[in-house]
Protein backbone atom coordinates (compact mmCIF):
# COMPACT_ATOMS: atom_id res chain seq x y z
CA UNK A 1 0.00 0.00 0.00
CA UNK A 2 1.22 3.50 -0.78
CA UNK A 3 1.42 5.01 2.72
CA UNK A 4 1.85 8.52 1.35
CA UNK A 5 -1.51 8.28 -0.41
CA UNK A 6 -3.17 6.69 2.61
CA UNK A 7 -2.45 9.80 4.67
CA UNK A 8 -4.71 11.85 2.41
CA UNK A 9 -7.77 9.57 2.44
CA UNK A 10 -10.04 10.06 5.45
CA UNK A 11 -12.94 8.13 6.99
CA UNK A 12 -16.11 10.19 7.53
CA UNK A 13 -17.75 9.55 10.90
CA UNK A 14 -21.23 9.95 12.28
CA UNK A 15 -20.81 9.52 16.02
CA UNK A 16 -18.42 6.59 16.32
CA UNK A 17 -19.58 4.98 13.09
CA UNK A 18 -17.80 5.30 9.75
CA UNK A 19 -20.36 6.17 7.07
CA UNK A 20 -18.14 6.97 4.09
CA UNK A 21 -14.83 8.48 3.18
CA UNK A 22 -13.25 11.30 1.28
CA UNK A 23 -9.84 12.46 0.12
CA UNK A 24 -7.76 15.57 -0.39
CA UNK A 25 -6.76 16.48 -3.93
CA UNK A 26 -5.94 19.76 -5.67
CA UNK A 27 -6.73 21.86 -2.60
CA UNK A 28 -10.15 20.30 -1.84
CA UNK A 29 -11.57 17.69 0.48
CA UNK A 30 -13.80 15.66 -1.85
CA UNK A 31 -16.51 13.14 -1.07
CA UNK A 32 -19.91 11.89 -2.25
CA UNK A 33 -22.73 14.36 -1.58
CA UNK A 34 -25.18 11.67 -0.52
CA UNK A 35 -23.02 10.89 2.53
CA UNK A 36 -23.58 14.40 3.88
CA UNK A 37 -27.25 14.32 2.89
CA UNK A 38 -27.88 11.06 4.75
CA UNK A 39 -25.78 12.01 7.81
CA UNK A 40 -26.01 15.78 8.48
CA UNK A 41 -23.83 15.61 11.63
CA UNK A 42 -20.84 13.88 10.07
CA UNK A 43 -17.22 14.93 10.53
CA UNK A 44 -13.64 14.03 9.65
CA UNK A 45 -10.40 14.09 11.64
CA UNK A 46 -8.05 16.37 9.69
CA UNK A 47 -4.62 17.41 10.96
CA UNK A 48 -5.54 16.21 14.46
CA UNK A 49 -8.75 18.24 14.62
CA UNK A 50 -12.40 17.34 14.09
CA UNK A 51 -13.96 19.14 11.14
CA UNK A 52 -17.76 19.07 11.08
CA UNK A 53 -18.62 19.00 7.40
CA UNK A 54 -22.28 19.93 7.85
CA UNK A 55 -21.37 23.28 9.43
CA UNK A 56 -19.38 24.47 6.44
CA UNK A 57 -20.56 25.82 3.11
CA UNK A 58 -19.19 23.52 0.40
CA UNK A 59 -17.65 24.76 -2.83
CA UNK A 60 -20.12 22.65 -4.73
CA UNK A 61 -22.70 20.03 -3.89
CA UNK A 62 -24.90 18.25 -6.44
CA UNK A 63 -26.63 14.96 -5.75
CA UNK A 64 -29.31 12.98 -7.51
CA UNK A 65 -30.53 9.58 -8.62
CA UNK A 66 -27.74 8.64 -11.00
CA UNK A 67 -29.42 5.39 -12.02
CA UNK A 68 -32.19 7.39 -13.70
CA UNK A 69 -30.25 10.53 -14.62
CA UNK A 70 -26.58 10.04 -15.35
CA UNK A 71 -26.12 13.78 -15.83
CA UNK A 72 -26.29 14.23 -12.06
CA UNK A 73 -23.12 14.65 -9.98
CA UNK A 74 -22.92 13.02 -6.56
CA UNK A 75 -20.02 15.09 -5.23
CA UNK A 76 -19.18 17.78 -2.70
CA UNK A 77 -15.95 19.78 -2.49
CA UNK A 78 -14.61 21.74 0.48
CA UNK A 79 -11.66 24.13 0.19
CA UNK A 80 -8.81 22.48 2.07
CA UNK A 81 -5.81 24.82 2.07
CA UNK A 82 -2.65 23.83 3.86
CA UNK A 83 -2.84 20.11 3.09
CA UNK A 84 -0.32 19.09 0.44
CA UNK A 85 -1.61 15.95 -1.21
CA UNK A 86 0.00 13.86 -3.97
CA UNK A 87 -3.48 13.08 -5.29
CA UNK A 88 -4.75 14.96 -8.34
CA UNK A 89 -8.00 14.86 -10.26
CA UNK A 90 -7.44 13.59 -13.79
CA UNK A 91 -9.11 14.22 -17.13
CA UNK A 92 -8.53 10.59 -18.08
CA UNK A 93 -11.77 8.77 -18.90
CA UNK A 94 -11.45 5.07 -17.97
CA UNK A 95 -12.07 2.62 -20.78
CA UNK A 96 -13.56 -0.85 -20.66
CA UNK A 97 -10.94 -3.34 -19.44
CA UNK A 98 -8.80 -0.78 -17.57
CA UNK A 99 -7.52 -2.13 -14.27
CA UNK A 100 -7.62 0.62 -11.65
CA UNK A 101 -7.13 0.78 -7.88
CA UNK A 102 -9.96 1.52 -5.47
CA UNK A 103 -8.74 2.81 -2.09
CA UNK A 104 -11.36 1.58 0.38
CA UNK A 105 -11.61 2.40 4.06
CA UNK A 106 -13.75 -0.18 5.82
CA UNK A 107 -14.56 -1.32 9.33
CA UNK A 108 -12.39 -4.16 10.52
CA UNK A 109 -13.95 -6.92 12.61
CA UNK A 110 -14.08 -5.68 16.18
CA UNK A 111 -12.04 -7.79 18.61
CA UNK A 112 -13.80 -9.22 21.66
CA UNK A 113 -12.90 -8.43 25.23
CA UNK A 114 -11.56 -11.60 26.87
CA UNK A 115 -13.09 -10.67 30.22
CA UNK A 116 -16.52 -9.36 29.23
CA UNK A 117 -17.11 -11.17 25.91
CA UNK A 118 -18.36 -7.98 24.25
CA UNK A 119 -17.03 -6.30 21.10
CA UNK A 120 -14.48 -3.57 21.64
CA UNK A 121 -14.57 -0.28 19.75
CA UNK A 122 -14.30 -1.15 16.05
CA UNK A 123 -11.20 -0.15 14.13
CA UNK A 124 -10.89 0.82 10.51
CA UNK A 125 -8.48 -0.38 7.91
CA UNK A 126 -7.69 0.70 4.39
CA UNK A 127 -7.07 -1.61 1.49
CA UNK A 128 -6.40 -1.31 -2.20
CA UNK A 129 -8.90 -3.30 -4.22
CA UNK A 130 -8.59 -3.95 -7.97
CA UNK A 131 -11.37 -2.34 -9.97
CA UNK A 132 -11.92 -3.47 -13.56
CA UNK A 133 -13.88 -1.12 -15.79
CA UNK A 134 -16.69 -3.21 -17.28
CA UNK A 135 -18.51 -0.65 -19.38
CA UNK A 136 -18.68 3.01 -20.13
CA UNK A 137 -21.94 4.90 -19.80
CA UNK A 138 -23.13 7.98 -21.59
CA UNK A 139 -23.18 10.64 -18.92
CA UNK A 140 -21.11 11.30 -15.83
CA UNK A 141 -20.58 7.73 -14.56
CA UNK A 142 -18.85 4.48 -15.41
CA UNK A 143 -19.00 1.06 -13.72
CA UNK A 144 -16.34 -1.26 -12.32
CA UNK A 145 -16.26 -4.81 -11.07
CA UNK A 146 -14.86 -4.41 -7.53
CA UNK A 147 -14.10 -6.94 -4.84
CA UNK A 148 -15.51 -4.74 -2.06
CA UNK A 149 -18.75 -2.75 -2.35
CA UNK A 150 -19.41 -1.60 1.22
CA UNK A 151 -18.10 1.37 3.19
CA UNK A 152 -16.56 3.20 0.28
CA UNK A 153 -18.87 6.05 -0.81
CA UNK A 154 -16.65 8.99 -1.68
CA UNK A 155 -13.52 6.90 -2.10
CA UNK A 156 -10.99 7.68 -4.85
CA UNK A 157 -10.40 5.41 -7.82
CA UNK A 158 -6.77 5.72 -8.91
CA UNK A 159 -4.67 5.30 -12.00
CA UNK A 160 -1.19 5.71 -10.51
CA UNK A 161 -1.52 8.84 -8.31
CA UNK A 162 -4.29 10.29 -10.44
CA UNK A 163 -7.90 10.19 -9.29
CA UNK A 164 -10.02 9.13 -12.27
CA UNK A 165 -13.25 8.40 -10.40
CA UNK A 166 -15.15 8.96 -7.15
CA UNK A 167 -17.26 6.09 -5.85
CA UNK A 168 -21.00 6.63 -5.68
CA UNK A 169 -21.94 3.10 -4.54
CA UNK A 170 -22.77 -0.42 -5.63
CA UNK A 171 -25.73 -1.52 -7.70
CA UNK A 172 -27.87 -4.65 -7.66
CA UNK A 173 -25.63 -6.30 -10.27
CA UNK A 174 -22.54 -6.30 -8.04
CA UNK A 175 -20.89 -3.38 -9.81
CA UNK A 176 -19.62 -0.08 -8.42
CA UNK A 177 -20.59 3.24 -9.98
CA UNK A 178 -17.92 5.97 -10.15
CA UNK A 179 -18.32 9.62 -11.07
CA UNK A 180 -15.77 10.64 -13.70
CA UNK A 181 -13.14 12.99 -12.27
CA UNK A 182 -13.17 14.76 -15.62
CA UNK A 183 -16.70 15.97 -14.83
CA UNK A 184 -15.58 17.34 -11.46
CA UNK A 185 -12.67 19.21 -13.05
CA UNK A 186 -15.00 20.80 -15.60
CA UNK A 187 -17.33 21.87 -12.82
CA UNK A 188 -14.49 23.40 -10.77
CA UNK A 189 -13.39 25.38 -13.83
CA UNK A 190 -16.98 26.53 -14.48
CA UNK A 191 -17.42 27.66 -10.86
CA UNK A 192 -14.12 29.55 -10.86
CA UNK A 193 -14.94 31.32 -14.13
CA UNK A 194 -18.39 32.22 -12.82
CA UNK A 195 -16.92 33.63 -9.58
CA UNK A 196 -14.38 35.71 -11.51
CA UNK A 197 -17.17 37.08 -13.71
CA UNK A 198 -19.19 38.08 -10.64
CA UNK A 199 -16.17 39.84 -9.12
CA UNK A 200 -15.60 41.85 -12.32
Amino acid sequence: MNMDLKQHIFPIYNGGTMIGQGFVADGYFITAAHVLKDYPLCYIELNGESRELSKEIPFNSIEGDIYHDEKMMDVVLYPCDGVNSPLHLSNYIPKEGDQLESYCVHEASAPFSLTQRVPLIPTFEQSIEPAIVVKEKIGNYFYCDCKRLGGSSGSPLLKDNDVVGIMHGGNDKGLCAFLKSEVVLKNILYQKNRDETILV
